[in-house]
């Protein structure tokens, strides 16, 4: 346990998906491996999840089988642990993972989301963004609403831009703008369409089409 946590706070403290993107620059260095099997950002990718998969490892049997049991309404004797576990719903269940608090987890699924994002795999960068948001929705509410959601939000709408959703993009952006502006005024209710949103005459079609 001591180990993983150690691994997160070297991953969460001096790595991002910024810092990896430099990594190209050091290349040349005799200190580096110019031929890997790897990319470094599937490397940083691995890096995160294997620290994801160590954590739910690491629950605690009987804990594991009580929450597998709420699920399916077994008793503890009853759950199987090989058999039942797809059944569990751990972002339901845990604010921690034994070693890992929400927060963590909810970073680590939105950082290796990101990555994905940047590497051009969609399909998991939807499932790991999404699964940060649901993880969050403990700390933030069921509202969808506060900063952090904001931050995985945004991520998960340039996701659905790249995946040619426009129109889910697009109203998850103006919810993300309509939570930041009552942030700011202490209001609830805001326009979903102002003068800096519309297009120049002559451009409607294509401004809507382009958000």
């Amino acid at each position: 346990m001591e180990a993983l946590r150690a691994a997160l706070t070297m991953v969460r403290s001096t790595f991002s998906v910024a810092v990896v993107s430099r990594f190209e620059d050091y290349k040349s260095h005799p200190a580096s491996r110019a031929e890997r099997k790897r990319g470094y950002f599937e490397t940083y990718k691995v890096r995160l999840r294997w620290i994801i998969r160590m954590a739910w490892e690491l629950l605690d049997v009987e804990d594991l089988k009580a929450a597998i049991g709420s699920e399916t309404g077994k008793t503890d004797a009853e759950v199987d642990l090989e058999r039942d576990f797809r059944a569990y719903r751990p972002d339901l269940a845990f604010k921690q993972m034994n070693a890992l608090h929400r927060d963590e987890i909810v970073w680590l699924y939105n950082e290796a989301g990101l990555t994905c994002l940047v590497q051009g795999n969609l399909t998991d960068a939807v499932a790991l963004l999404r699964q940060a948001i649901e993880f969050n929705r403990g700390i933030e509410g069921q509202e969808d609403v506060g900063r952090q959601h904001n931050r995985i939000s945004l991520n998960l709408a340039m996701v659905q831009i790249e995946r040619g959703r426009l129109s889910a993009a697009r109203s998850r952006l103006r919810r993300i703008r309509d939570d930041e502006r009552s942030a700011v005024t202490g209001s609830t209710s805001s326009p979903l369409a102002t003068g800096a949103d519309r297009p120049p005459d002559g451009q409607h079609r294509q401004g809507r089409a382009s958000i």
